[in-house]
This record gives structure tokens, sequence and C-alpha cells, in this order.
């Protein structure tokens, strides 16, 4: 399929979040089928997967943070 506006350039096809959109070369033009708006919408709304896991808080047992000293610290 053509793009629409360059009437001459072949469009791209391209996926994104599950969803196929089409791409022009020439004119950067980002051309949707039906309902594929909504699919991004809908995707773009989810909550993000973590990036990390969550175990809660650290054991006692593990390696220990300490603060951030200050100069100051050594006189008390």
């Amino acid at each position: 399929m053509n793009c629409p506006r360059c009437q001459s350039e072949p469009l791209d096809e391209r996926t994104r979040e599950a969803v196929t959109i089409d791409v022009c070369g020439a004119c950067r033009g980002i051309w949707l089928d039906r309902g594929e708006l909504e699919k991004l919408i809908a995707r773009s709304a989810e909550p993000p997967a973590p990036r990390y896991r969550d175990d809660g808080p650290p054991s006692s047992d593990g390696p220990r943070r300490h603060r951030k000293r200050s100069w100051t610290d050594i006189f008390d």
C-alpha cells in the first residue's frame, strides 16, 4: 500500500506494543488501521511491569548500609 499523503512511497509495516503500524519513509507519517489506536491507548494505560524483585525488607544478616557520615560526626 502506498502512503496516503505522498501517494508514491510504499508504507513500511512495523510492530510496536503488539500492534502493527504503517510508516512512510519519505514523509515519516504514521498510519493506523481501525482499532489500532485504541489498542495502543489501552496498553499505555496498563501499569508497567516491575523491573526488580520486591522481597520485602532487607534481612538483618545481610550487608548493612552505613549512613553517610559528616566530618562533624568524628567529634560526637
